[in-house]
């Protein structure tokens, strides 16, 4: 590995992400060259004439320039001035550059036919072009870099048995060498991506306010370890791509448990501030996403949640409506026909504002039931949930006097005993309550329910009364152009 022998500060940066703050300098250094070991294979350069005449050969052209380094350039003329400069630590530089190109070679011709050559051989050359060691900015390339290059490149070339597309790969290495980079800061790019991917997500929500301090004190400088051909374990810098897949990992996870504490929360008791917020700074930051983070991939799940939150949010509107219901009793003396009017708005809801999808698949009369009862919200009638009077609760019961009393049954489709309660629970609760006003609400969620349903309702002759009511509450929508008219289940009053 590299033996740094001094470290040069070249500029002090202080970056902000997040609510940290990190002061780092970027630095330069000076490092001495050390060997590598050859890789073992079908081809040893060791048995090879032809290697031992080109190991030969390249020390010859080199000699020369070793002996007259670092005055063999004005660039390498300034190491004079470095204190850790030694020259006798380049002595055997030649011999060492030579074993470099040979053992890359060999290791070329021995992994090429490997099932992840690319990998082995861009490790095995990336670790060669390392232990050239390093000179501070403006002092040159690490020595005899660019006959390692020069060499390696020539005999790989003129080598008919190594496969052109190894070729053509082995010459893209090196070609990155010469490019010139752009002056990137890694650190401020890191802390950038941070930032940008705190600014999207909402950690303002409810459900993720308790991780919200966590992560904007978080340091995105990660570093994980690699080891190298040799056994070796270097520390590096997250790339960007590195972190952009960890952020977006993060993104899913975290946008799961905001869906998962949204179910626990319950629809209606949803507050308005989530609404508003939703509805506006996300859609707000929807534009944004497309307009300026189109690159990260974090943004891709954001988007596709987001989507899902507008639409989640246009079916909120739906919800909205019924609890800003507000109608005035239509039938203010008559409960039986108040409830009918209650429930038609109620399954006018449901049908054909598509509030059914709000609804809880694994507490569907719950969902309904509390739904319902946003419906009651200004009534001049006593109405209540879950009434027992001796022989079992019922749903509901809207009254106003001993004498004016209706009691509302919800029932499933898909309860098993569906048909035994329509022939004998109703009839129970008449009697409870003192009352021959009863209405039943039955829901169905899927076309399998709704054939059951009415095969139990045409057996049991209920399939035409007012107060058996069937609401379809199966996840589609209806388009209004497709609606012509929406028939009640109450009498027009006269």
């Amino acid at each position: 590995m590299k033996s740094i022998e001094a470290i040069y500060l070249k500029e002090r940066h202080i970056q902000k992400a997040g609510d940290r703050y990190f002061s780092y300098g970027e630095c330069t250094y000076y490092a001495l060259p050390f060997s590598i070991m050859p890789t073992e294979g079908e081809h040893d350069y060791r048995l090879c004439d032809s290697c031992q005449e080109t190991r030969k050969e390249i020390i010859r052209q080199l000699k020369k320039r070793v002996q007259i380094f670092p005055n063999c350039c004005e660039a390498h003329k300034r190491l004079l001035s470095l204190k850790e400069f030694n020259r006798s630590d380049f002595r055997e530089a030649a011999e060492q550059c030579a074993d470099k190109v040979l053992f890359t070679y060999q290791h070329i011709i021995n992994r090429q036919s490997s099932a992840v050559w690319k990998v082995e051989l861009s490790q095995y050359i990336d670790k060669a072009i390392e232990s050239f060691g390093c000179f501070p900015d403006g002092f040159g390339e690490p020595f005899l870099l660019g006959s390692y290059v020069s060499f390696v490149r020539q005999l790989v070339n003129n080598n008919s048995s190594i496969r052109q597309e190894v070729r053509e790969f082995v010459n893209g290495i090196f070609d990155k060498l010469y490019i010139e980079k752009e002056k990137v800061d890694p650190i401020a790019t890191l802390c950038k991506i941070y930032d940008d991917w705190l600014n999207l997500i909402p950690f303002d929500l409810p459900f993720l306010k308790d991780v919200r301090d966590d992560f904007r004190n978080r340091s995105p400088l990660m570093v994980y370890d690699k080891h190298d051909p040799n056994g070796n374990v270097c520390h590096y810098l997250f790339s960007n791509k590195q972190l952009l897949d960890y952020l977006k990992d993060l993104t899913a996870s975290l946008l799961i448990k905001v869906g998962e504490n949204i179910t626990k929360l319950g629809t209606p008791e949803l507050t308005e501030y989530y609404y508003e917020y939703v509805r506006q700074q996300f859609l707000f930051n929807n534009r944004l996403l497309v307009e300026q983070y189109e690159s990260y991939p974090f943004v891709e799940v954001i988007k596709r949640w987001m989507d899902n939150q507008v639409s989640f949010f246009n079916d909120l509107n739906k919800l909205n409506e019924i609890n800003g219901y507000r109608g005035e009793d239509a039938y203010p003396n008559d409960s039986y026909m108040e409830s009918l009017k209650r429930i038609d708005d109620f399954k006018r809801y449901i049908e054909y504002n598509d509030v059914g999808i709000l609804i809880n698949s694994k507490c569907k009369e719950q969902c309904l039931q509390k739904l319902f009862k946003m419906i009651w919200r200004t009534t001049s009638f006593d109405f209540n949930a879950e009434v027992n009077n001796g022989r079992g609760p019922v749903d509901f019961t809207a009254s106003k006097g001993s004498k004016d009393k209706t009691i509302i049954e919800f029932k499933l489709a898909s309860n098993s005993k569906l048909r035994q309660n329509l022939q004998n629970q109703v009839e129970i609760y008449k009697q409870s309550n003192n009352t021959t006003k009863t209405i039943v609400v039955l829901s169905y969620f899927n076309e399998n329910e709704k054939g059951r349903l009415y095969r139990i309702l045409d057996d049991l002759q209920l399939s035409n009364l007012e107060n058996v009511i069937v609401i379809d509450c199966c996840r589609h929508k209806v388009s209004a152009s497709n609606v012509t008219s929406i028939k009640g289940n109450y009498r027009e009053n006269s």
